[in-house]
């Protein structure tokens, strides 16, 4: 980064991916309002990507949130956090999620807390933020989004960088290291929204990585 055009370009990219990753991130944290699921299609759309082209919020898209997210008898639950995720197992072609405690939360948190980041400040549908955990997709997503803006808002190129660096070995250490998973376990029960956007975010942060 001594290159000054290549030290802002960094920060160009970083930046324009936290806007996605913050759409993703209200998402996951939101029911699916016209809002929400306009943010993420414009995003989309920006980057000439028409997966959610079509996609309509209403009653069947909010039912399908609740499944996802909250009733896990349901065939499309997925507990979106690290820990589940990255310690899942499959048992006679049934995928079993672990516990959502681990040493990956742990991290994660710690991280939050040397960057100043609170998620449980994050706001969304109460039961959703009630849910969190450090390692929550949400709040790994969030955590990101909130280094890349203050990448592009810092007064001088050692704050920026600082945030990049950090932004770099958390996607690389944690989110990089679980999305795609999570992307295929809901694509598994059906190609909805959610796993559409779990697969955006998870794209997103591949191709920034293949940059470096």
């Amino acid at each position: 980064m001594n290159d000054v055009s290549t030290f802002h370009d960094e920060v160009r990219r970083v930046h324009g991916c936290s806007v996605l990753l913050s759409a993703c991130a209200a998402a996951l944290l939101n029911e699916p309002t016209e809002q929400v699921v306009q943010d993420v299609r414009r995003v989309a759309e920006a980057l000439g990507d028409t997966r959610f082209d079509g996609v309509e919020p209403g009653a069947p898209l909010t039912q399908r949130y609740y499944d996802r997210f909250f009733v896990s008898a349901s065939p499309f639950f997925v507990p979106l956090s690290e820990s589940s995720v990255r310690g899942a197992f499959d048992e006679d072609g049934r995928t079993v999620y672990a516990s959502t405690h681990s040493s990956k939360g742990d991290h994660a948190f710690l991280c939050y807390e040397a960057a100043g980041f609170d998620y449980r400040a994050l706001g969304g549908f109460e039961p959703a933020v009630k849910a969190l955990k450090p390692d929550s997709l949400a709040c790994e997503l969030a955590f990101l989004a909130a280094l890349g803006f203050h990448a592009a808002q810092a007064d001088d190129e050692a704050c920026a960088c600082a945030s990049i660096r950090l932004f770099e070995e958390f996607a690389r250490e944690h989110v990089g290291a679980w999305i795609s998973q999570a992307a295929r376990c809901l694509a598994a029960a059906d190609d909805d929204f959610y796993a559409r956007v779990v697969a955006f975010a998870a794209e997103t942060l591949q191709a920034l990585a293949a940059r470096r």
